[in-house]
């Protein structure tokens, strides 16, 4: 499964909500990230909440670019949002020299209530 960084935040807490997962073994989680554009929406269930992220910017990295999982990694950007998600994968695939970064923002938390939210995000 997808592994949570623990120094960071939880879903829909203050800060930068960070996730690791495996893009071509280990039940490959990531596989698809090359999917994924700007605009596109990251749902994470939990027992009481759907939260709703909005992707907004990519980067390949290296490694050591730890910065990338910082509560605020682009530092005080007025207007940003201070409700991040940030999906880590290696690049290339097959490969471990480079890390694909998505970074997303909090757009809407709705209740759980046993279903999928509903294509309209505002509910």
């Amino acid at each position: 499964g997808l592994g949570h960084f623990p120094e960071t935040a939880l879903p829909g807490q203050v800060g930068n909500f960070a996730l690791a997962g495996h893009r071509t073994t280990h039940g490959a989680e990531m596989d698809n990230i090359d999917r994924l554009r700007v605009g596109d929406f990251v749902y994470v269930k939990t027992a009481d909440n759907w939260y709703i992220y909005r992707l907004f910017r990519d980067r390949i990295v290296t490694p050591e670019d730890y910065w990338v999982v910082d509560a605020a990694p682009f530092g005080e950007v007025p207007g940003m949002s201070t409700h991040l998600i940030t999906l880590t994968t290696c690049h290339p695939r097959w490969q471990t020299s480079e890390r694909w970064i998505w970074w997303g923002e909090l757009v809407n938390t709705l209740p759980t209530t046993g279903e999928p939210p509903p294509l309209d995000i505002n509910g």
